[in-house]
């Protein structure tokens, strides 16, 4: 064999080891795959709140089989809220609770599977201000209130203190909460700026029932006439009773959970002065639905038409205002007749109330 015979047998043998590795890909064989032997998952969010839709994509190195999809061991397809397209799985976070998400892969020769832990928000502290000084019927509410939110705190992450020292009502005490709550009174005079300046500065606030109520808003015009845009109290219905609520907007974090229309728990109503639709800043959330007139018992001190707004947020602060908060009484035993937490799905608005006020800005 000459030379040349033998440099072209050579590189004949080259060509040929390189096809052969070629061959073994699984680029060039695409109907002969290789299998996985690993899965990652990827989230969309890591610490999603209530309300937060939340999608999970495996990640495979090669070709799988079948896949399947579990929410704390439970198949995700009859998992309330959750759906699987593409190999994706979308869940919408119902509670403030750690979840594990889990993805099996089936591959030749057996099964692979990766989990995922989604966590919790970051812990937020809650501050109440009340009096409990008069009405039996708001100290009642004020009692229950004590007992519920901080049973509510452990189970969706948040702590609770309830004072009835409004002296606390300062830069240097707030400063340790993300959201202050008024049960049954408004800011004392001495505490206005103080409380202005904590909602100016991105502080979270929600009010209940009678810390709106007053007769000459003059009397703290930024409070009454900016903050809350009512005005000043124009009569109420009598006795307390339930009410259909009409959910107006189901996008606010607040009230993703509601139904367009819901009961609420039993309360007296008040209406106002001004007219909140006419605020560029107020957004009502949840008003007075038709089906509940006439609303009271008393024909002297019933709605029978109208527009009655009862949950409401003013865009500029991060707060909510809700009209509820007076039990029916027996006034004479000073025995409460109903709860103002009865409703369980006025208590969604509530828990995601607080969740969205006490988020980190």
């Amino acid at each position: 064999m000459n030379k040349q015979s033998l440099f072209s047998a050579i590189m004949m043998l080259i060509i040929l080891f390189i096809g052969c590795k070629k061959a073994e890909s699984k680029d060039e064989f695409p109907n002969q795959p290789v299998y996985a032997t690993s899965i990652s998952i990827k989230s969309s969010i890591e610490s999603p709140e209530i309300g937060s839709l939340v999608s999970f994509t495996p990640v495979y190195e090669y070709k799988v089989d079948k896949i399947s999809w579990f929410i704390d061991d439970a198949d995700a397809k009859g998992v309330s809220g959750a759906s699987i397209y593409s190999n994706v799985l979308s869940f919408i976070f119902k509670d403030n609770k750690e979840h594990t998400v889990k993805v099996v892969a089936s591959v030749k020769g057996g099964e692979i599977s990766n989990s995922k832990k989604i966590g919790v928000p970051k812990k937020f502290n809650v501050i109440a201000f009340y009096n409990g000084t008069y009405d039996l019927a708001h100290i009642n509410f004020v009692k229950e209130a004590n007992e519920w939110f901080p049973k509510a705190g452990e189970q969706y992450g948040f702590t609770y203190t309830a004072t009835n020292d409004w002296s606390k009502l300062n830069e240097t005490f707030l400063a340790q909460y993300q959201v202050v709550l008024f049960l049954d009174d408004r800011a004392p005079k001495a505490r206005e700026a103080a409380f202005q300046a904590y909602m100016e500065k991105g502080g979270g606030w929600m009010g209940f029932h009678v810390c709106a109520f007053n007769t000459n808003p003059a009397e703290w015009d930024w409070y009454y006439n900016k903050f809350l845009g009512v005005g000043s109290f124009r009569n109420n219905t009598w006795f307390p009773t339930t009410a259909v609520l009409k959910c107006e907007d189901q996008k606010h974090p607040s009230t993703l959970r509601l139904p367009e229309t819901f009961t609420s728990s039993v309360s007296e109503w008040y209406s106002w002065t001004k007219d909140l639709r006419q605020n560029p800043d107020i957004k009502v959330l949840c008003s007075v639905h038709e089906s509940s007139f006439p609303l009271g018992t008393d024909p002297k001190q019933s709605w029978y038409s109208g527009y009655y707004p009862i949950i409401w947020t003013n865009n500029k602060y991060k707060m909510l205002y809700a009209n509820f908060g007076h039990n029916a009484m027996d006034y004479a035993a000073n025995v409460g007749k109903s709860s103002t937490f009865g409703s369980e799905t006025q208590n969604k608005f509530i828990i995601d109330g607080l969740l969205w006020l006490g988020k980190e800005k």
